[in-house]
């Protein structure tokens, strides 16, 4: 892994391989998934596709030309608590899944079960003296504080399939698993191959970690490839930086109550860039000075 320095931000390569080994999570600031069956999703991921395959018909069988998938900003250099990249991780890796059942039904059964039993591995530490500890579990990338988002990533990585639809999140990611099947249903074995190729062998990403400043303040400033962040979303990173000074009273669990409300504005429709603006604004235009308006 070759590494710069820019300001604050360390910056270096790796490949697609080496950041999962880590393995990279989801930390509580970030937004749910967003990419899959709206417009602008659905845009992202055909790109992305069709990267893949113009990568991979280009380069056939050849490891030294790399297949750069994005820049991942992390919190920090060890743990990879992902700020910034969790749509790319994620559509990657069900892509991979896609993938494997592809080759499956293609008569090569191995590259999904390797997937499966790469993807949560099992495991006991060494307590000395011969004696190992309770059995473990690594997922390769997980979204620990929210277990919806979380138990559809690991069942459709683990099943190919999840059984609750009743998020846009869930909905998102189960769309795109579904796409990508659709996409590869006229590939033929040696193309599949070749893609598996590109993603574990060649692919390589630029990580970046945040050294000294606040991440929630990096986070607004490079989502989505400096795309600015949403006003809501903005009103939160200001929740969490006062917050993380302390002043706000114990006890009160943050995370969990914005999640709720992500979860509340998802069921009356109310989710996504335009509506949270709008929400944000009315919030603001109710009390100007001190006074209510009615």
């Amino acid at each position: 892994m070759s590494v710069i320095m820019v300001g604050q931000v360390e910056g270096g390569e790796k490949s697609f391989v080496e950041l999962m080994d880590e393995p990279p999570k989801i930390p509580d600031h970030q937004r749910k998934y967003a990419w899959g069956s709206n417009t602008k999703g659905k845009k992202t991921i055909v790109k992305l596709t069709a990267d893949l395959v113009e990568h991979t018909h280009k380069f056939p069988g050849a490891p030294t030309k790399p297949y750069f998938l994005g820049s991942i900003m992390v919190l920090d250099s060890s743990g990879y608590n992902v700020s910034d990249g969790q749509q790319r991780l994620i559509t990657t890796l069900l892509f991979l899944r896609a993938l494997g059942e592809t080759l499956k039904e293609r008569g090569e059964p191995k590259h999904l079960s390797g997937l499966v039993n790469n993807f949560k591995l099992t495991y006991k530490k060494k307590l000395g003296g011969g004696r190992l500890g309770h059995s473990e579990h690594i997922q390769r990338l997980s979204i620990p504080k929210h277990t919806p988002f979380n138990d559809c990533l690991s069942d459709l990585m683990l099943n190919g399939d999840h059984r609750r639809d009743d998020t846009t999140p869930v909905r998102r990611m189960k769309h795109t698993h579904n796409w990508f099947k659709e996409e590869l249903e006229d590939k033929s074995l040696s193309e599949c191959k070749e893609y598996k190729k590109t993603i574990l062998e060649r692919a390589e990403i630029v990580l970046l970690s945040n050294i000294n400043s606040n991440p929630h303040m990096v986070f607004e400033a490079r989502n989505n490839r400096g795309r600015p962040v949403s006003e809501l979303d903005k009103v939160k990173n200001l929740i969490q930086l006062i917050e993380q000074r302390d002043h706000i009273s114990s006890g009160i669990d943050f995370p969990k109550i914005w999640f709720q409300s992500l979860l509340d504005l998802d069921e009356y429709n109310l989710s996504g860039r335009t509506n949270e603006n709008l929400i944000v604004s009315y919030s603001m235009s109710i009390s100007v000075r001190g006074r209510f308006i009615p």
